[in-house]
């Protein structure tokens, strides 16, 4: 199952991040880039690891405590319609932001001259043309479609003929933990009628012809010197009524989203629309210089809109970078796939509604540690390696005469004496689901451990993030075929997988919970650090243990963290263990590989016995060729 082609070791550990995909009774698939001679960055910086001397990002509408300024006022409608004076009004309801103002309201090309929009400072007029408050927009109710109240004109405010639709409240975006910023209080622009023609009242969707409003971080941030400022992006989760672009000290980013369309993505905008929910959009360096530097950064959204309302709502907002940080490793630790198949590409299934399936990504490849010599010896599998892109340092079919590419998909092309070992097939496989049958479901969080008892099949569903903190092995002393134990673990969302757990029997799959978030498994963590565990000073001597998983490891993405071994230490046709090793400079006994994969017998046999009404399922199993 696939989604982006990722890539990364980090410090002393070969990193590769997977996505898995199962072909009938064979294991997983893989997603990684080519490495370039062993130079390695670590994973995505996060927030609090690139912002420097205590600088921050900040959403709209909340104090320095990031709390919401103003929530729902009930009485605001009211007020705004009574006879209550502006003044009044601004006194009892206006907040100004403290993190964001507006520069400034430019008039769009073709219309010239200084801006004609006027802020109401509570007492009078203030020409835009200057910096000016951002002023939190009141909502009228907690929830609901409550904000930017449209056609009720106070002319001291707005004018006498602001370009109007039918009245009533015009954001339908809600948050309980920020606030809309604009103009003035209800959102409402200043209209024509005062010596100033409204742009759009020319035409209301060419958002060309609308004013241009320059919203403005009031602080600087600071990045820090570890940070690769070439990678830095501004992640950004709102909406903007209706399109924004981005600026970091004045040089414009370039914009994207998810899911956006052809005509969201226009001249350098990004159109979020005011619609229903909040979007996710994403800003990084244009070609060529990066315009992010180390100290002082200013950061400024420009947004355009028609009609006469004009906001912005940022419900969160962050930075993710690279390290600049480039090693060599001293030790390549590998994985080695004893059964079962490696596929990199095949469609993932996510836990929308349906358990609908992806496309399958064209771009999804593998990377590993291999010696490129005869034998072949290091990361590798003994069956078939599929990659709809290019597979480098990962050989297929160790142990047999094929040793190499000689079951790589495909292998037209391939060298492996320069560690190319083919990829680039058409195809990723097919899309994995679970058993549908005798499904347990539970909550998310801390799985302690466990034995499968013979004769015990078991599905379970977990519906959050799962952090599996001790060994599940299968029980021994099978007599007969329903004596065989299954077990399959399927999340929405991410597995975490102790540092200390040194054997895994069963199936593990993590389903992606949207197309940013969840799907992920972890081979190493700690409570305290799940997700990012190689930024730990003592990483080496964390993940030291050798990880074996007997059975089948599933998802969009596979973090393979373990540090035990390396590549040199690496025999051809290594025997394969089942149990696990704690030695962090060989691994386990026979094997030096720091994760072990196995799908044997054990694995697929439980498991056909898992669907069916009795455990008398199989009547015969036979291994015909070609085995791939």
């Amino acid at each position: 199952m696939g989604q982006k082609n990722i890539h990364k070791q980090n410090g002393r550990r070969l990193q590769l991040l997977l996505s898995v995909g199962l072909l009938a009774f064979f294991v997983f698939a893989a997603a990684g880039l080519n490495l370039q001679k062993g130079k390695v960055r670590a994973d995505p910086l996060t927030t609090d690891q690139i912002l420097d001397n205590g600088t921050k990002v900040w959403k709209t509408g909340v104090d320095n405590s990031g709390n919401r300024l103003i929530g729902g006022q009930p009485g605001f409608v009211t007020d705004l319609k009574s006879s209550m004076s502006s003044s009044a009004l601004y006194a009892k309801y206006a907040r100004s932001d403290p993190h964001w103002r507006i520069r400034s309201v430019v008039r769009p090309p073709g219309y010239g001259g200084a801006t004609c929009q006027f802020s109401y400072n509570g007492s009078g007029l203030v020409s835009m043309a200057s910096p000016t408050p951002a002023y939190v927009i009141v909502p009228g109710a907690d929830g609901g479609i409550n904000v930017g109240y449209q056609t009720h004109r106070r002319a001291d405010i707005v004018g006498s003929n602001p370009y109007t639709s039918p009245d009533g409240f015009q954001w339908q975006v809600y948050d309980t933990s920020s606030g809309w910023i604009g103009q003035n209080i209800f959102g409402q622009n200043y209209g024509q009628g005062m010596g100033c023609k409204d742009p759009s009242a020319d035409s209301s969707s060419d958002y060309s012809k609308a004013n241009i409003y320059q919203f403005e971080m009031i602080g600087k941030f600071d990045i820090k010197d570890s940070v690769d400022l070439a990678t830095v992006q501004i992640v950004v989760n709102g909406i903007v009524d209706n399109r924004v672009k981005a600026y970091v000290n004045g040089c414009e980013l370039k914009g994207s989203m998810p899911g956006a369309s052809a005509s969201d993505l226009k001249d350098g905008w990004v159109r979020t629309r005011h619609g229903t929910t909040a979007r996710s959009f994403i800003f990084e360096n244009p070609s060529g210089s990066p315009c992010f530097t180390r100290k002082g950064n200013t950061l400024r959204f420009d947004v355009q809109s028609t009609y006469t309302l004009t906001g912005l709502l940022i419900t969160n907002i962050g930075l993710q970078a690279q390290s600049n940080v480039v090693v060599v490793p001293g030790t390549r630790p590998y994985v080695s796939v004893g059964a079962g198949d490696v596929v990199a590409g095949a469609p993932v299934m996510t836990s929308a509604a349906g358990n609908t399936c992806t496309a399958q990504n064209a771009q999804a490849g593998i990377a590993g540690w291999n010696n490129n010599l005869p034998g072949y010896a290091g990361a590798g599998g003994k069956f078939g390696v599929t990659a709809l892109a290019g597979i480098t340092g990962f050989a297929s079919a160790q142990g047999s005469s094929q040793s190499g590419a000689g079951l790589s998909f495909a292998n037209t092309g391939s060298s492996p004496s320069s560690g190319q070992y083919g990829g680039s097939f058409g195809s990723g496989g097919i899309c994995w689901s679970p058993p549908s049958n005798n499904v347990t479901t539970s909550a998310g969080d801390t799985l302690g451990g466990m034995t499968v008892q013979p004769g015990e099949h078991k599905t379970i569903h977990y519906t959050g993030d799962l952090y599996i903190a001790n060994n599940i092995v299968y029980a021994e002393g099978w007599g007969n075929l329903r004596d065989i134990p299954g077990l399959v673990i399927y999340v929405d969302g991410n597995i975490y997988i102790d540092a200390g757990v040194t054997r895994l029997d069963g199936t593990y799959a993590a389903r992606p919970t949207s197309a940013t978030a969840g799907g992920t498994i972890y081979t190493c963590a700690t409570p305290g650090n799940r997700s990012n565990i190689a930024t730990e000073p003592d990483y080496f001597n964390i993940c030291k243990n050798q990880l074996v998983v007997n059975g089948s490891l599933i998802g969009k993405a596979i973090k393979f963290l373990r540090t035990c071994g390396t590549v040199g230490q690496a025999a051809a046709n290594e025997p394969v263990t089942t149990t696990g090793g704690t030695d962090k400079g060989t691994c386990g006994a026979g094997s030096h590989a720091a994760e072990v994969i196995n799908n044997g017998p054990a694995d697929w046999l439980g498991r056909g016995n898992m669907d069916a009404v009795t455990n008398d399922q199989w009547n015969s199993v036979v291994s015909l060729p070609p085995v791939l």
